[in-house]
């Protein structure tokens, strides 16, 4: 019987407690930060291995099997009493990753809690 390694994986709701602040924004810094260490990651990755994309899972909060509706890990914040939708943070953040493939990561240079606050705030 052979043992299988497994790995430590980190979902961004680990991390995250979204609320709606009085600004009527979401405002998630941890999962800024989070998606762009992982994205960094991924990059050095695919000097290495053949990678052909990525999917940010996942776009909306929405129901988990495991924990229902008590997490919140979508980019984009569903006020599941009227479906309402709110943009978070990250989700305009990860919104210039993708327009500027990429280019957006150079203005974050690993100061991610600083930017996204002057940036988005």
């Amino acid at each position: 019987h052979r043992r299988r390694h497994s790995f430590p994986t980190r979902r961004s709701s680990d991390l995250c407690h979204d609320v709606v602040s009085l600004d009527g924004a979401v405002h998630d810094p941890n999962r800024i930060d989070f998606l762009a260490r992982y994205l960094e990651q991924l990059k050095r990755a695919a000097k290495e291995i053949d990678l052909r994309g990525y999917f940010q899972w996942s776009l909306m909060d929405n129901f988990e099997w495991e924990k229902g509706y008590s997490e919140r890990f979508g980019l984009i914040f569903v006020d599941y009493g009227t479906q309402k939708r709110i943009l978070k943070d990250s989700a305009r953040w990860y919104r210039d990753i993708i327009r500027t493939n990429g280019e957006a990561f150079r203005h974050y240079n690993h100061d991610v809690w600083r930017t996204m606050c002057e940036y988005y705030l």
